[in-house]
């Protein structure tokens, strides 16, 4: 008798995390092969300097790897300079991804971005 997938939800970030100015916060995300439509679902809130800004971006290892060094790279999601923001985007199993608070345009002014970021797939 097959059973059927069930479902999983694992809590990434929760809460404040602060991203100094220049620089970006990052987490690394592996999707196991044996997950069952693996999406990854967030909000956020940036606050700090003059614009309460931040670059969300999401993409596999690779391809996060070739954005960061200014080449072409195809992004799962990418919300350029804004306060805030939900995404949700459908991740390969047997891949690894980046999520990245990047705060790389700020010259002075580091920010608090405020996020809930969840991991659901079936298994």
């Amino acid at each position: 008798m097959l059973l059927a997938p069930k479902p999983f939800t694992q809590k990434l970030i929760s809460g404040d995390s602060v991203v100094k100015a220049g620089q970006r916060r990052l987490w690394t995300i592996s999707v196991s092969p044996y997950m069952i439509t693996p999406q990854l679902t967030g909000s956020f809130h940036a606050s700090g300097g003059a614009g309460n800004d931040i670059q969300v971006v999401i993409a596999e290892a690779s391809e996060f790897e070739n954005w960061a060094n200014n080449h072409p790279a195809n992004l799962d999601y990418s919300s350029d300079r804004t306060t805030n923001g939900t995404f949700t985007v459908q991740l390969k199993p047997g891949k690894k991804y980046v999520l990245a608070f990047d705060n790389g345009f700020s010259v002075l002014t580091e920010k608090v971005v405020t996020a809930e970021v969840e991991l659901h797939y079936l298994k």
